[in-house]
């Protein structure tokens, strides 16, 4: 983390551009990334994961990949990344952050844009597909989501040589004032905030509710979060991901240190299964650390707009994630005991 602080004077990231990757044979796809990534801002700083970062990823050795990205990239400033991306993130805090598309299954850096309180700029894409009709398809709804939420798609990747259909997309952006997972505080409300105007996808827990709604909808609800942040309004926050919420309060409260208690007897489920969206990944939600004093304002933006959004615990000191329900208290996880993220 020592080297991110030491180039995170860059303008406060103002200016910067900010890359990250294993990168173990700098081959033309990389160099066409990296100098898109140099073109769009003032400072490009690059991330190269280490071996243990890496892990398996990794089959040449850092000093290696490392000397190779930096004499390519001459200007950039470029470091080796030992610790969590989000941290790193945090520190540095660039104006634009873009992610090659080979990191699909890894933790996706595009809901940190809207997370962080911040404006899609453009998005790039990698298909995988057994041919040409099934890439096409995938395409197909691609630009129809682009043209609904108004993000170009400037670049991307395809490739046949797969057995099933695969999409990585990832999106960039600006935000002028960011929401970090690393700042909510004892008293702080717990706020969810969830458009329920949707229904799952199949037998899964993905909860979709962006099928068949116009794209000026989709747009004015995407602007809330960076509207909001710009105001103040939020201390810490993060995207509800596929830990559901109670995943996503664990990982809150790990990465701002404190613990946090939730109330189950006030979240609100789509369809009255409460234990299912518990664990459900919707399109559109957040957990939100918010000041109580400025809880009703918040909700109240959000509800103006349909989605539902309520207080739904607190953070309080300690590092335990707790569960209320009728008067009942439930130890969920204690992450100074086992941490969850390893921060």
């Amino acid at each position: 983390m020592g080297q991110v602080k030491k180039i995170s004077f860059i303008d406060d990231g103002a200016h910067t551009t900010f890359v990250s990757g294993v990168f173990n044979i700098l081959h033309p796809g990389h160099r066409r990334f990296l100098d898109f990534a140099a073109s769009k801002k003032k400072h490009l700083v690059i991330g190269v994961f280490s071996d243990s970062f890496a892990g398996e990823k990794a089959y040449m050795p850092e000093e290696v990949r490392l000397a190779a990205v930096r004499a390519y990239s001459k200007k950039a400033r470029v470091f080796l990344i030992n610790d969590n991306l989000k941290k790193v993130l945090s520190n540095l805090k660039p104006s634009l952050i873009i992610k090659g598309p080979e990191f699909r299954d890894a933790d996706n850096i595009e809901k940190i844009v809207k997370s962080w309180g911040g404006r899609a700029t453009g998005l790039t894409n990698a298909v995988w597909a057994p041919n040409r009709n099934t890439a096409s398809e995938i395409l197909r709804g691609m630009s129809e989501a682009s043209k609904a939420y108004r993000i170009p798609i400037v670049g991307g990747h395809t490739n046949f040589n797969t057995d099933r259909p695969q999409l990585a997309a990832t999106i960039f952006g600006k935000a002028e004032s960011l929401i970090t997972s690393f700042e909510a505080k004892p008293g702080d409300a717990l706020i969810a905030a969830t458009d329920q105007r949707g229904s799952y996808v199949g037998a899964s827990k993905n909860f979709a509710a962006f099928l068949q709604v116009p794209g000026e909808r989709l747009r004015k609800d995407c602007e809330l979060l960076p509207s909001m942040a710009e105001r103040g309004l939020f201390t810490a926050g993060k995207d509800i991901s596929q830990g559901g919420i109670v995943g996503t309060a664990l990982m809150l409260a790990e990465c701002s240190k404190v613990g946090i208690e939730i109330d189950l007897e006030s979240i609100k489920s789509p369809d009255g299964e409460l234990e299912k969206w518990l664990g459900a990944f919707p399109s559109y939600g957040f957990l939100l650390a918010a000041r109580p004093d400025k809880s009703e304002s918040i909700t109240s933006v959000f509800h103006s707009r349909e989605i539902d959004a309520r207080v739904i615990g607190q953070v309080v000191e300690g590092t335990s994630l707790h569960l209320f329900c009728k008067g009942e208290r439930h130890l969920v996880w204690n992450h100074s005991t086992e941490p969850y993220l390893g921060l």
